[in-house]
């Protein structure tokens, strides 16, 4: 999360002009507009990180039950890889509902009605980090391509589904 926190203004920069290539659709800069999203940005990233501690902390406990523990271990590890890869992909969508001006209560119906998507927009930047000494900075590029798909994907959705808010 602090590679996405510091990466921030860079990623959403760059999925609001993957926009504007899909779209033509220009969003002028305002600095109220951007005081509110980053208001909305720092809360949802608390919200995802408490929610993905908990869920973490609650594997681990498991872990300690007999039989069941010995199958969380076996397992584990591949859920826990899916719910860090939704959340990346939480954050890298979320960049394209922060623009249609979404509410929070919006935006996570939206991306818990599609966590394939946010699973397969994530995936990329969690294998990254899994790789020893070069994860954190191949997945720093790469977070790149996943803002880029995410940006993308929320326009194709757009176009199937005529709208997005309405969700």
């Amino acid at each position: 999360y602090i590679v996405l926190a510091i990466l921030s203004p860079v990623l959403a920069y760059l999925s609001e002009k993957t926009e504007k290539i899909l779209t033509g659709k220009d969003y002028p800069f305002n600095g109220e507009q951007w005081m509110r999203d980053m208001v909305r940005g720092i809360l949802l990233v608390v919200r995802n990180m408490l929610i993905e501690v908990a869920i973490i902390i609650g594997i681990f406990a498991v872990g300690f039950i007999p039989v069941l523990g010995q199958l969380v271990s076996l397992f584990g590890i591949i859920f826990l890889f899916f719910v860090s890869a939704y959340f990346y992909g939480f954050s890298y969508l979320d960049y394209s509902m922060e623009r249609r001006k979404m509410s929070l209560r919006q935006s996570i119906h939206f991306i818990r009605k599609n966590k394939g998507l946010a699973i397969s927009t994530g995936g990329i930047f969690a294998l990254c980090l899994m790789l020893p000494m070069c994860g954190p900075t191949l997945g720093t590029f790469f977070s790149i391509f996943s803002v880029v798909g995410a940006s993308a994907s929320i326009v194709e959705y757009e176009k199937t589904h005529n709208a997005i808010k309405d969700i």
